[in-house]
């Protein structure tokens, strides 16, 4: 795509306008368009979308963004591009294409694709972060729309005429939420009910894919489901995948709030195998959009939430962070395998991740154990301790047998929300009883999930979480453990330091081990080897043990702020593995 100069791109007001009249009058959005389009990332001019501004929509033409996480694929649409010398990209059903009695005129020329993803909020968000997102968007809200009073939280009242029947969608709104206990955490709801097990007595409806708060996402954020158009843009990016995080540009299409199916002569039985009406899942042609990293925006938010000291400078305030969370890792063994697990993060090639003959580089696990009677205060205290660190956080108490935790299955054209299906990047925090979890072994041996598609067709998708597991069983195969009796307070009145150096570490990508470092390596593990094979009461290192030693080194340089590991690196790690290793006898 050419370049434009600043003498023919358009200002940013000036753009919205011309595109909005386009989509009007059934004009080309051009490929200037589009690339002025990506210029508004990095504008405040444009409002996001969340649930307040869809209260508000008109139904006219509305230029927004938005954020979230690829939740589904949908079945590619196809539609007539072109009739004439108007053009059909980017828009509903063209206007010439609609009778004088409302249905659908067919023209199968001019067929042309775009890809339906349904993107949610991201889910399992904590507290620290949506209180960002929220003041972050309703200062692009109020840019936007100077004139008016954006409500962050929801409580906007819908348009007068639509009253009615907004109260009734509100309500069945209300029903589908997952119920949620007094003082319970959001990121601890039950989320397991699967929509194929719906009662078949009951009324056919339209069932609502993502209710508000639905699975600890922000209650303010909105669902959409995106039009993507990939024969339009440049492809710089790619094609999306599951579970991507993704900002948006597009144009807002929905019907009015009255909009529902039920005269569309479609048999209710085939409607929830549809995506919900637009009154309840907004539609979103998207003109561009990018790929969001977590770690990216999560350190913008956690090291402004510590350089707001206008007296020290930024180096100043790192140096001082640094020696802060130094001092508190030095005091407990338990607190530097959770850094270090913190920290975890898989190799890359491109999209890709790297991988060993079974598990991913870079990528460890941690097992947290107690000598005291019940885990629970373990669990809840390391709960409390990483909803101040991580962006995102899904806590799975497994230890409850009432409750089930498949792992993710697209059933009636959907995948039903669901703990195991987060963002790269996502922490993973599980208390496991007396028995094994399918799902859990296989992340924890592979870093990867299965999810099951129609025809029970199984596909490993990946799973670059942070992982742990607060639980006594041998059985558990993480990658490091620990036992943890010790008190965590310090640590935990610390975590804004805290969140700020884990946010700044996990920013680099691939870290580099060095021909020396690697030399080293392979000397200490021979070495081992050798030692072992004289001593009969030694266990023997295999190729899992050298792997590990590597990933706790890179995790070693990811402490110092480090793309390339060193041999010091090494020695440290492989000191931390011994440690770990001498705690157990």
């Amino acid at each position: 795509m050419p370049a434009l100069s600043e003498n023919n791109t358009p200002t940013h007001d000036g753009l919205v306008e011309s595109i909005s009249a386009k989509i009007n009058e059934g004009a080309q959005i051009s490929e200037q368009d589009l690339l002025g389009v990506r210029q508004l990332f990095h504008s405040s001019e444009l409002p996001f979308l969340d649930r307040a501004l869809l209260k508000k929509a008109d139904g006219g033409t509305k230029i927004v963004r938005h954020l979230g996480m690829i939740q589904n694929m949908l079945e590619p649409e196809y539609y007539v591009s072109q009739i004439d010398d108007q053009s059909f990209h980017f828009r509903d059903v063209p206007p010439n294409q609609v009778s004088d009695d409302g249905t659908v005129m067919e023209d199968f020329t001019n067929l042309a694709e775009r890809t339906p993803l349904l993107v949610v909020p991201i889910p399992f968000t904590t507290e620290w972060w949506n209180q960002q997102l929220r003041t972050d968007q309703a200062a692009t809200s109020s840019m936007a729309n100077p004139d008016a009073t954006m409500e962050v939280n929801e409580g906007s009242v819908p348009p007068q005429n639509n009253s009615r029947k907004r109260e009734r969608d509100m309500q069945e709104e209300k029903k589908s939420k997952p119920r949620m206990e007094e003082n319970q955490n959001p990121n601890l709801m039950d989320i397991t009910t699967d929509p194929s097990e719906e009662d078949p007595t009951k009324e056919k409806v339209a069932v609502d894919w993502w209710p508000s708060g639905c699975c600890g996402s922000e209650p303010s954020q909105c669902p959409v489901l995106a039009k993507f158009y990939y024969d339009q843009y440049s492809n710089e990016h790619g094609r999306l995948r599951l579970n991507d995080v993704v900002e948006t540009i597009g144009i807002l299409s929905m019907n009015p709030w009255e909009a529902d199916f039920s005269s569309s002569g479609i048999d209710h039985e085939l409607l929830l195998d549809m995506p919900p009406p637009p009154s309840q899942l907004a539609r979103l042609h998207v003109l561009a959009y990018r790929k969001v990293d977590l770690d990216d925006l999560a350190s913008e938010r956690a090291v402004a939430a510590t350089t707001n000291d206008e007296d020290k400078s930024p180096p100043a305030v790192a140096a001082e962070v640094h020696s802060t969370v130094t001092g508190l890792l030095e005091q407990s063994l338990a607190a530097q395998a959770l850094f270090l697990t913190l920290l975890s993060k898989a190799e890359r090639k491109g999209d890709e991740m790297q991988r060993t003959s079974s598990t991913a580089i870079g990528c460890v696990s941690l097992r947290v154990s107690t000598t005291l009677n019940d885990s629970k205060v373990l669990f809840q205290h390391l709960q409390s301790i990483l909803q101040g660190i991580c962006p995102v956080l899904a806590t799975v108490d497994l230890t409850d047998t009432t409750k089930q935790y498949p792992s993710p299955a697209k059933t009636n054209g959907r995948i039903a929300p669901q703990s195991w299906q987060l963002p790269r990047g996502a922490t993973l925090l599980i208390r496991l009883g007396n028995k094994t979890h399918e799902t859990l072994d296989e992340l924890l041996a592979s870093n990867q999930i299965p999810y099951t598609f129609d025809g029970g067709m199984k596909l490993p998708f990946e799973g670059d979480y942070r992982v742990i597991v607060v639980s006594n069983q041998e059985t558990v195969k993480c990658t490091m453990h620990v036992n943890c009796d010790t008190n965590l307070s310090d640590l935990e009145r610390e975590l804004l330091v805290v969140r700020h150096t884990i946010s700044m570490c996990r920013k680099p990508g691939n870290v580099k081990l060095s021909e020396q470092v690697l030399e080293k390596a392979k000397q200490d593990f021979l070495a081992q080897r050798s030692i072992a094979r004289s001593n009969p009461k030694l266990r023997m290192p295999q190729e899992d043990d050298f792997h590990r030693w590597l990933s706790m080194t890179r995790l070693q340089a990811r402490a110092r702020h480090s793309e390339s590991a060193t041999v010091e690196d090494w020695e440290r790690a492989l000191a931390l593995d011994n440690t770990i290793m001498d705690s157990k006898e």
